[in-house]
């Protein structure tokens, strides 16, 4: 992918609850019940039914209005009538975390809406608690748990999540000024910084935890190029990592997770349509249901020497 068509491609992530006012954090927040939907009232959980799920989305490029930034909105994926949340249904309740991007994301993490929220799920008598956090997403719901692990979240799946930053985030062009300090906390030197501050905080023990890879077959080097009178001329060059197109999979799994034996999942997909996928939907949905353990080191070392060969 190249800084043309990524323009492009965030300004497409973009596409109901409860809506709250935040002094830190992000100026808006909504959770909501997408299934069974809820137009209004409190949360309802289904007769017999065990699990919840929480979706979390990512980055929401807003590169016209600097209003729409203060204004938590659900992406597309995550509306009742999405492919995703119609798997989810099967097993589980499924609610959704939409956020404004006028903040830090470690400050959307820390706000009190999601814990307020998952604390209300956990006394409806859910069992079991999941979110599931694409890209930026899979950041906040991975502090969240290393923050409160007693809060009654049981796993957490991570889906193409920059954990160690990404170079697109210097891309300031796709988005207004009161954006830029959200699209700033994904940086690989923001990045950086948070992990530093946080290198005695692991995943919790008695949570589940798994990291959607995607990974993108493409060549090493991808040529810009116009063709004037039947000649192709080369304007120029972009080096490509393996990963989705936006994010490597070395970040996506990144070296203190495989240190915690966290297990991974590799999908060939994009970075903006995973979430939307036949096959990466399906997936998803499978290992809400199904139990994730931690891998030991044997098992980490053969999937690292999977994904990366003889190294990253």
């Amino acid at each position: 992918m190249n800084s043309l068509n990524f323009s492009l491609c965030v300004v497409l992530l973009a596409p109901f609850g409860q809506e709250s006012q935040s002094k830190s954090g992000p100026s808006q927040t909504k959770f909501a019940q997408v299934s069974p939907a809820q137009i209004a009232g409190p949360y309802q959980r289904s007769d017999g039914q065990r699990r919840a799920v929480v979706l979390v989305h990512g980055l929401r490029a807003h590169p016209f209005s600097n209003d729409n930034v203060a204004k938590a909105k659900l992406c597309d994926w995550q509306q009742t009538d999405s492919r995703l949340v119609k798997a989810l249904t099967k097993d589980a309740d499924v609610f959704a975390f939409a956020y404004s991007q006028d903040a830090a994301l470690e400050d959307i993490a820390a706000s009190a809406e999601l814990g307020d929220n998952v604390g209300r799920l956990k006394k409806l008598g859910y069992a079991e608690i999941v979110l599931v956090g694409h890209s930026a997403g899979g950041l906040i719901v991975r502090q969240f748990v290393e923050d409160h692990p007693q809060a009654g979240v049981t796993k957490v799946i991570q889906v193409c999540a920059p954990n160690a930053g990404t170079s697109w985030a210097k891309v300031t062009l796709a988005v207004r000024e009161r954006q830029e300090i959200f699209l700033g906390s994904l940086t690989r030197d923001h990045r950086h910084k948070c992990l530093e501050a946080r290198i005695d905080k692991k995943i919790p023990d008695n949570i589940e935890f798994v990291a959607v890879v995607c990974r993108l077959t493409i060549p090493d080097k991808l040529g810009l190029s116009i063709n004037i009178l039947g000649k192709d001329v080369v304007l120029a060059e972009v080096g490509v990592k393996k990963g989705d197109g936006v994010v490597s999979c070395l970040t996506q799994w990144p070296d203190d997770l495989q240190k915690q034996g966290i297990p991974i999942v590799v999908l060939s997909d994009a970075h903006f349509s995973v979430m939307k996928s036949r096959a990466a939907t399906n997936k998803i949905a499978e290992l809400v249901r199904e139990p994730q353990p931690r891998w030991d080191p044997a098992s980490t070392a053969a999937a690292r020497r999977k994904l990366f060969g003889d190294g990253p």
